[in-house]
């Protein structure tokens, strides 16, 4: 018998337009809390970044939303100063 998390669970009932919106919408809510205005993060959303193959963060989660963890970890990475 496997003993699925109330994420585990919340997941495997959504479509994947839902978890597409639910993946952006933490991405949003992380850059928000990193960059402290909207206006800051939509800035940050549209500028080329190197560690995604010169793609601007909202490009690359178009392009590919299953690896939004990727924009998550340099936002990550921003919020505590490592950068590397």
């Amino acid at each position: 018998m496997e003993i699925r998390s109330d994420s585990a669970t919340r997941m495997a009932t959504q479509t994947w337009k839902e978890q597409v919106q639910e993946y952006w919408s933490e991405i949003e809510d992380h850059a928000l809390s990193v960059f402290g205005s909207k206006e800051v993060a939509g800035d940050w959303f549209n500028t080329p970044l190197a560690e995604l193959r010169g793609l601007t963060p909202r490009t690359f989660f178009d392009e590919a939303p299953a690896q939004y963890c990727e924009i998550n970890d340099i936002l990550t990475r921003i919020e505590y100063g490592v950068f590397s």
